[in-house]
């Protein structure tokens, strides 16, 4: 097993000179040696086609640092020169020598300090230009520019960095997605790297050579909108879709429960519908002697939740403890299923509604 991974200078490191393609060593007398096999882990970034030597990003990365260089330091000198105004002094055909030095000390002094003494006889005047604004502009659009671009060598896009001013939700996840791609390539040929110069050799000098050798995969674990996987599931495993319970644990993050765990049970099942029409019915029957009220008054009272309860119970015990052979076992449960007392009241609630409905009909 490899003790660690050490990095090494690339200056160590030139391609071959015919092909431009091979990765060679510099021995001890400067010629270029092919390097060991199984020694080195060499990952060759191909950010844009051709040779390696020119697919790296810091080829292109050194004009825009370069440029952007050249630039702050002529924009440093711009703003020392011009971001202050012009210090006029002026002096009278009678001033000395002596008052013209205190006159030029006070000038060069003015800025820094805020303060000067000058003869009554002298001033000092601020002349400032009212067009460097916009002469300095120009060294601000050329360093964004080259931020810009910069930018788009390495991500693809701008957006994610910087909205420009102009930029907005919608537009930002656009260019996510390209950064994303970037990702995703930049992710497989790691993958590709880690898999011929590590997980090979280790697979192979502890147990041979191998017909086929593990993968690795290296991605960003996507979130899962767990209501709309709830959605889902609720809509289409009625309808006999058959689903992992470890994949939509995997899904939704959760870890399978252990021995011992504390679990949630399912609770008992419920009617909407069946609520909405006994308030309807509710509604229409207001006289004391109608005669659905016996049927509403049965079904209503909460006696049709316990006479299900022995029917039920066995099933909501087993979905409990063993949700994921349910289905394949529910035939096994039939006979703890007690549906006697439910079955006559069912019967005894028909005969009512049979005789209430001749009678309304009549």
């Amino acid at each position: 097993m490899p003790v660690r991974l050490e990095r090494r200078d690339p200056r160590w490191f030139e391609f071959d000179r015919e092909t431009g393609r091979q990765l060679m060593l510099r021995g001890d007398g400067g010629l270029p040696e092919p390097l060991q096999p199984w020694k080195f882990v060499r990952h060759v970034v191909s950010a844009k086609s051709g040779l390696p030597i020119r697919g790296g990003l810091a080829r292109i990365a050194v004009w825009a640092w370069l440029f952007k260089s050249l630039t702050l330091k002529d924009w440093a000198r711009f703003v020392e020169a011009y971001g202050q105004p012009i210090r006029l002094g002026r002096y009278g055909p009678s001033a000395s020598d002596e008052d013209m030095d205190a006159l030029s000390r006070a000038v060069a002094n003015v800025a820094a300090d805020a303060a000067a003494l000058i003869p009554e006889s002298m001033s000092i005047e601020f002349v400032a230009d009212n067009t460097v604004r916009g002469r300095s502009e120009v060294y601000r659009e050329l360093v964004e520019y080259v931020d810009g671009q910069l930018s788009i060598a390495v991500l693809g896009q701008t957006l994610t960095t910087d909205t420009g001013g102009a930029g907005s939700y919608a537009l930002g996840q656009v260019h996510n997605l390209v950064r994303g791609d970037i990702e995703a390539s930049d992710a497989a040929q790691l993958e590709e790297t880690l898999e011929r110069d590590l997980v090979t050799p280790i697979v192979a000098l502890n147990h041979g050579p191998r017909a086929a050798y593990p993968r690795v995969r290296i991605e960003r674990q996507t979130a899962h909108d767990a209501k709309a996987t709830a959605d889902v599931l609720a809509a289409l495993v009625p309808l006999g879709l058959r689903v992992r319970a470890e994949d939509v644990r995997d899904r939704l993050g959760f870890e399978p429960p252990g021995d011992g765990d504390e679990v949630l049970a399912p609770t008992a099942p419920t009617a909407p519908t069946l609520a909405k029409a006994l308030a309807k019915a509710k509604a229409k029957a207001t006289a004391p002697d109608d005669p659905l009220a016996e049927v509403i008054e049965a079904i209503d009272g909460g006696t049709w939740q316990r006479l299900a309860a022995p029917l039920i119970e066995p099933v909501l015990r087993r979905a409990a403890t063993d949700p994921e052979g349910l289905l394949d076992n529910l035939s096994s449960l039939y006979p703890d299923m007690d549906a006697d007392a439910l079955t006559e009241r069912l019967a005894r609630i028909l005969f009512v509604a049979d005789v209430a409905g001749r009678e309304l009909g009549s």
